[in-house]
This record gives C-alpha cells, sequence and structure tokens, in this order.
C-alpha cells in the first residue's frame, strides 16, 4: 500500500474505534437505544460497488456473532466494589 492508503487506513481505523467507544457508552448510559443501523453502497472494489454496513442491536446474554467472537471490551464495574 501507498503511504497515502496507510494514512487513509489508519485514520478509519481509528474513527472505527472512538464510534465502538462513544456508541458503547452511549448504550451503557442509556443515553442511545440499543438499536441503530447505517448501510451505503458505494462504488469500487473488484465488482465495482461495495456496501458499508453498521448496526447496533441487543444480544442474548453471552450470545456473539462477530467475525472476530471476542467479547465486549469494556463491562459495567460496581462502583461500591472499591
Amino acid at each position: 500500500m501507498s503511504d497515502g492508503a496507510n494514512i487513509r487506513r489508519e485514520r478509519i481505523e481509528r474513527l472505527l474505534r472512538e464510534l465502538e467507544y462513544e456508541v458503547t457508552r452511549g448504550i451503557m448510559e442509556r443515553e442511545i437505544e440499543p438499536q441503530m443501523g447505517w448501510s451505503k453502497i458505494m462504488p469500487g472494489g473488484p465488482t465495482g460497488e461495495v456496501v458499508a454496513e453498521f448496526r447496533v442491536r441487543p444480544l442474548a446474554k453471552g450470545q456473539w456473532h462477530m467475525d472476530d467472537r471476542q467479547p465486549p471490551r469494556l463491562r459495567v464495574v460496581d462502583s461500591d466494589s472499591e
């Protein structure tokens, strides 16, 4: 990849991490509903079109359907346990 492509990819990855943090905090603090989505078809890729999707929805406890199969990185900690 070119330097420009690496910079763009790093920026996108940083923005996605920031989005993950904001959505997680918003849901944990009950500032946003735990159900939202976004989908956009864009030109590019090997077929001429690519789709970008973002979805947040409730799951049953302990059930993960993600590609990386990792549980959430943030958790609620009781303030009385200190």
